[in-house]
């Protein structure tokens, strides 16, 4: 499968409402993980892409995650990268 293909975000972002001051434009993130290739954690990224190329969709695009970008985490999408290898999690 192809990531375009598993990660259509077509219907996830909300419109831009300006008249509120937490307005946020709709952001797609993408962080690169210091973690093992198979690091797969719910919580703080929508999906992870793991050291094998495949995409772990943990959460819902529409649900905003309070932690993966310190005070932008509204009306946007994480993924991450499973990229560094190294040894696995304790």
């Amino acid at each position: 499968m192809s990531l375009s293909k598993s990660l259509d975000l077509s219907s996830v972002f909300r419109p831009l409402d300006c008249r509120h001051p937490w307005a946020m434009t709709p952001t797609l993130y993408l962080h690169w993980t210091a973690t093992p290739y198979v690091w797969i954690r719910p919580g703080l990224y929508h999906s992870i892409i793991s050291g094998d190329g495949r995409v772990h969709r943990l959460h819902d695009y529409n649900v905003d995650l309070p932690a993966h970008t310190y005070g932008r985490n509204r009306n946007s999408v994480a993924l991450s990268c499973a990229c560094m290898g190294g040894l696995p999690d304790p």
